[in-house]
């Protein structure tokens, strides 16, 4: 999953963070099966050109089957970018794994 936004300048973007990042978030946890109960672990972190920056994660494991997920939240000026990374029965990507290739996106944005 991929979320990009566009604040309508970089203050604007700084105030929102937290809605931005709760709304990446929901958006991860959306259609969970009933019972299941996905508890984020969210860590801020440094990534090399983002103002702000979250790492998330969860395990859990259903019928037998463990689901993972690495998930990171980034800031950079009036840019939201997240990006995250669903498994079944895997090992994820690592946090240094999460936090290079934030690293390449955004480097990539305006």
């Amino acid at each position: 999953i991929v979320l990009v936004g566009q604040a309508s300048d970089p203050s604007t973007a700084q105030a929102d963070w937290t809605q931005e990042q709760a709304k990446a978030q929901d958006a991860l946890t959306k259609n969970v099966p009933p019972g299941m109960n996905i508890n984020f672990k969210l860590n801020d972190t440094n990534v090399p050109g983002a103002d702000k920056a979250a790492l998330a994660g969860f395990t859990e494991t259903m019928s037998g089957v463990t689901i993972t997920a690495s998930a990171i939240y980034l800031l950079k000026g009036a840019y939201f970018l997240s990006f995250s990374d669903l498994a079944l029965g895997k090992t994820p990507p690592s946090q240094a794994d999460m936090e290079a290739q934030a690293s390449t996106s955004l480097g990539r944005l305006p």
